[in-house]
């Protein structure tokens, strides 16, 4: 399917694998989870190839708030957030971290509003894990410091 719509994606001619594999390859290189919520924040569905980013088992998340899923104090990203893009249909880029069972993770995401050929909005919310960059990052100023103390 296509990421802002639900529309199925048309398999090229003479292709060997199918759309569905294709796009699973192109989300997995791009995305660490797709989750996809109504308008008030509910999860209707969740899509991840690395079941360890997710807070709970997923049958216990789906039809649930985010509010009761993450908790209070990590929800600040999102207070707002699926309110104003169901309402205005704009994509929007944000930061967040959460607690999972390894330690504490941050993430980047992208909210796009998805409208169904029946009219009804949800929003599809794309999130990469960026725990690793930035252990790389820190670990990097640590080294230039030292370099520069040594100088």
């Amino acid at each position: 399917m296509e990421i802002n719509s639900h529309r199925p994606i048309e398999p090229a001619a003479g292709s060997a694998t199918s759309a569905t594999q294709r796009l699973r390859q192109v989300l997995g290189s791009l995305v660490d989870l797709i989750a996809e919520f109504d308008g008030a924040g509910v999860l209707l569905d969740v899509w991840t190839g690395d079941k360890s980013l997710l807070v709970r088992p997923v049958e216990e998340m789906l039809g649930q708030p985010l509010l009761g899923i993450i908790g209070e104090d990590a929800y600040g990203p999102f207070r707002t957030l699926f309110e104003r893009i169901y309402k205005n249909g704009i994509a929007e880029d944000f930061e967040y971290s959460l607690n999972l069972a390894d330690g504490n993770h941050s993430f980047i995401a992208r909210a796009v509003p998805v409208d169904a050929p029946t009219g009804e909005r949800t929003i599809r919310v794309l999130v990469q894990d960026v725990t690793g960059l930035q252990k790389i990052e820190e670990h990097s100023r640590k080294i230039e410091s030292l370099l520069k103390q040594t100088q």
